[in-house]
C-alpha cells in the first residue's frame, strides 16, 4: 500500500509524507524511493546524509503522524 509511481508514502522519525509528485525529482532517482516505499524509511534517510535542504523540502509533502 502506497509503494507504487502513483502513490508514494514514506515514514521518517514517525512522520507519514506523501512523496509521489517528489519522485520524478529525487536526484538519487525514483528507485531509491519505490524501495522503501509504504515503510518506514528513517535509517536509510538518515544513513544518506541528505542535506538541511532535503530535510527541510520534507515539510512539503508531509501529511500526519503515524499511529501508533
Amino acid at each position: 500500500k502506497h509503494d507504487s509511481l502513483e502513490d508514494c508514502w514514506v515514514i521518517i522519525k514517525g512522520k507519514v509524507y506523501n512523496v509521489t509528485e517528489f519522485i520524478d525529482d529525487h536526484p538519487g532517482g525514483d528507485e531509491v524511493i519505490l524501495d522503501g516505499a509504504g515503510t518506514d524509511v528513517t535509517e536509510d534517510f538518515e544513513d544518506i546524509g541528505h542535506s538541511s535542504s532535503a530535510t527541510t523540502l520534507l515539510k512539503d509533502y508531509y501529511i500526519g503522524e503515524l499511529k501508533s
